[in-house]
């Protein structure tokens, strides 16, 4: 929804729609950004649930649930994030 003065020639050279990720790569862009944060690695169940809950969200979406479950560990004195942390920053 880019107004057409925006989108005229010379300003984009081509529009196109990324997808999604999908079931897998939500699980694989969770472990990344776990490793990333220096975060303890979670149990793969905990992370394929959390995947599971995820659908339809991005990447950028994904990182913010991390670091909002980094929030809700720390607010209760916990060194890691949690899998109950995370299911909280979800929801």
């Amino acid at each position: 929804k880019i107004p057409n003065e925006l989108v005229r020639k010379g300003r984009f050279d081509q529009t196109f729609e990324i997808p999604l990720p999908n079931a897998i790569e939500r699980r694989d862009i969770l472990s990344v950004l776990l490793q990333r944060y220096k975060q303890s690695p979670l149990p793969a169940e905990e992370i394929e649930e959390v995947a599971g809950k995820t659908s339809g969200k991005s990447g950028a979406e994904l990182e913010h649930f991390i670091r909002e479950a980094m929030l809700i560990a720390f607010s209760q004195h916990q060194p890691n994030l949690t899998a109950e942390s995370l299911r909280q920053a979800c929801e």
